[in-house]
């Protein structure tokens, strides 16, 4: 009979329910530790902003402080509820008196000007005969309208000067002008109205008091004139304007 030198033995293989286990306790050690180490993660993070957080009023707290309905104004649909109630508990704006006019800076022909009025309720735009005839102007193009003022008068103008160069800024504004006659007072002989406004990209800003043009320099400013405190506008200048860097 044939003997086997050496006894042929199985694989010792490992039970599938025991390797089972080890993989269940081995996850759920695991799991615990990542618990441990978030929660202690959120504490510290409590701990560093509980000082700086601002207590949210909840839905039904914003509801009872809100005024009854008989005395709620409208509620635009794109307010959210907490702008709208900060609407109705805003202090009333302080009232603010008449600004003045503005008054900026610019040369025609090489001469320098000081006094140009700028009007917003305006809408054509003013020259005095006799700023014009300082300025070397002869001749003139017969005009085609009548000026009404504020006090309901109308006056016709002496001519028309079309495309009159005028430099600001560093850049020349083409500009039509209404020549009239002006008896008295030489103040203010040149007055800037809309058509002139929207060429330059005129922005009055209210709030800070001073005048730009988004078409010639946005970092130029030239401050408003308080007419009743002043007896000329001559005398309050824009200072050469105030150049901001």
């Amino acid at each position: 009979m044939y003997q086997v030198k050496q006894p042929f033995t199985f694989s010792q293989e490992t039970n599938p329910a025991q390797t089972g286990e080890k993989v269940d306790v081995a996850l759920k050690k695991y799991m615990e530790e990542q618990r441990l180490i978030t929660k202690n993660l959120y504490e510290k993070l409590d701990h560093m902003f509980d000082s700086k957080l601002v207590p949210t009023p909840s839905q039904g707290e914003e509801e009872e402080n809100e005024p009854e309905e008989r005395h709620k104004p409208e509620r635009y649909s794109w307010e959210s509820r907490r702008a709208y109630k900060r609407r109705l508990e805003g202090k009333p704006l302080q009232k603010q008196e008449d600004p003045g006019k503005f008054v900026i800076t610019s040369s025609i022909n090489g001469i320098q000007l000081h006094d140009c009025l700028c009007d917003t309720g305006a809408n054509v735009n003013l020259m005095s005969l006799a700023l014009a005839k300082d300025l070397g102007f002869k001749e003139f193009k017969s005009p085609k309208i009548r000026v009404e003022f504020a006090d309901l008068s109308c006056m016709e103008p002496y001519g028309m000067l079309e495309d009159v160069m005028m430099e600001i800024g560093g850049r020349s504004v083409p500009t039509d002008f209404q020549v009239m006659i002006w008896e008295g007072s030489k103040r203010n002989q040149l007055i800037l109205g809309t058509p002139f406004l929207a060429t330059a990209g005129a922005v009055l800003n209210y709030f800070g008091n001073h005048l730009s043009f988004g078409h010639i320099r946005q970092d130029i400013f030239f401050p408003s004139v308080n007419f009743r405190s002043v007896p000329s506008a001559t005398k309050l200048p824009p200072e050469e304007a105030t150049l901001i860097t």
